[in-house]
């Protein structure tokens, strides 16, 4: 699902939803912010940018729900790692 609170643009699913999403609105893949930033996202930049992503399908939600679904994704993607580091050390 993709969410935005109006100046940000986040998935709760990962990477790839989001910039499939990104790319369908017009967004460039070198917008995307990840470097040193907790989630993974893209800013919206004007009125315009975000009709085009509530148009598509992005769920307008509070900066507080925002944040909530971040925090989700994080979490998804802290288990997914603990998972492949387990198994790895089996494997070996």
């Amino acid at each position: 699902m993709i969410l935005t609170d109006g100046r940000h643009l986040v998935s709760t699913v990962g990477p790839k939803e989001l910039h499939a999403f990104a790319a369908g609105i017009g967004l460039k893949r070198e917008w995307y912010q990840d470097f040193g930033h907790l989630i993974p996202h893209y800013d919206l930049f004007g009125w315009s940018v975000l009709q085009r992503a509530l148009a598509a399908g992005g769920v307008k939600v509070t900066s507080r729900d925002l944040v909530r679904g971040m925090v989700r994704w994080m979490r998804m993607r802290t288990r997914a790692r603990r998972a492949l580091y387990q198994f790895l050390a089996g494997a070996g």
